[in-house]
């Protein structure tokens, strides 16, 4: 009777060891499981215009677009990381940034090892506007952790506390064509004729196409002419961001009425209307557009 008990006894340990390193295992696989991985899109660079301020960006995969952060005035700046949460740094297993120089030769691509870096400043919680900004002449990766805003020199690797107003839009704008844009409905045209979307980042300006609508029709305007390499990364369904300052908001706007206008016409067919008569008003640029808005009343 003795010698069965302790039979049992010992089954009994063996049975709880094993469901003991069953449920470890398990649990050390569910955390592997529960880890995604966020690889750094595969893509080609090219650059164009007359100072080399339009950057090209051609994927791979349309859908890797996402692992672009933006664009400074020396380089393209891209991510890969590994976590099971995105919005928490402390669960990272890992986080990477792509410099690709813009002024040298081949796009000479170096890397940086953020998270080992945020670690040594001990900042933990929220990450959030992870984005490219240009202060004083320097490129910055900026984001805040627990609101907190932060900036990364991307030269000497280190960071400091940024100042609240950095990213506010009329703080960064130096000659705004915004209000001038959304009278005209100009995004809202792009869009519906040629599935073009046109968006702004903080000094750098990015087209891009919807990849869920049929490919751009571009081929009887301006821009097929004048720079068919654009809008061919734009039919394959890149990007195209201006560096940081080469372009301000008032030339950009010009550039794509011109661009956008069919082959041999000036510029888009764009007007304006007084809320008050109802007369239209042809907008053939920027300037125009000034001289309509300082004739109507202030309201």
């Amino acid at each position: 009777m003795k010698k069965k008990n302790i039979i049992l006894i010992l089954v009994a340990i063996a049975i709880t060891a094993g469901l003991f390193f069953f449920l470890r295992s398990k649990s050390g696989a569910t955390s592997e499981e529960d880890i995604r991985s966020y690889p750094e899109p595969e893509f080609s660079l090219q650059l164009s215009g007359d100072n080399k301020e339009y950057v090209l960006v051609n994927y791979k995969k349309s859908s890797e677009s996402s692992g672009v952060i933006g664009v400074t005035k020396d380089y393209l700046v891209s991510d890969s990381s590994d976590t099971n949460d995105v919005n928490n740094i402390q669960n990272y297993a890992s986080y990477n940034l792509y410099l690709y120089d813009l002024n040298s030769k081949d796009f000479k691509k170096s890397k940086i090892d953020l998270l080992s870096i945020v670690k040594q400043y001990k900042l933990k919680g929220q990450l959030s506007e992870i984005t490219t900004v240009v202060m004083e002449g320097k490129d910055y990766l900026f984001f805040k952790v627990d609101y907190t805003p932060y900036l990364f020199d991307l030269k000497q690797k280190k960071i400091t506390a940024a100042p609240e107003t950095i990213l506010d839009r009329n703080a960064l704008k130096k000659d705004s064509s915004v209000d001038f844009a959304f009278i005209v409905d100009l995004d809202n045209i792009l869009f519906k004729k040629y599935g073009v979307l046109e968006n702004e980042k903080y000094h750098s300006f990015i087209l891009g196409v919807n990849s869920e609508e049929k490919k751009p029709e571009l081929s009887q305007l301006n821009i097929k002419k004048e720079y068919p390499e654009i809008v061919k990364t734009l039919e394959n369904e890149g990007n195209v961001y201006t560096r940081y300052d080469s372009v301000d908001s008032e030339q950009w706007f010009n550039t794509l009425i011109h661009w956008f206008a069919p082959k041999g016409q000036d510029v888009m067919d764009l007007y304006v209307t007084d809320k008050t008569t109802g007369e239209k008003t042809q907008i053939k640029s920027f300037a125009d557009y000034q001289t309509w808005k300082a004739s109507q009343p202030t309201e």
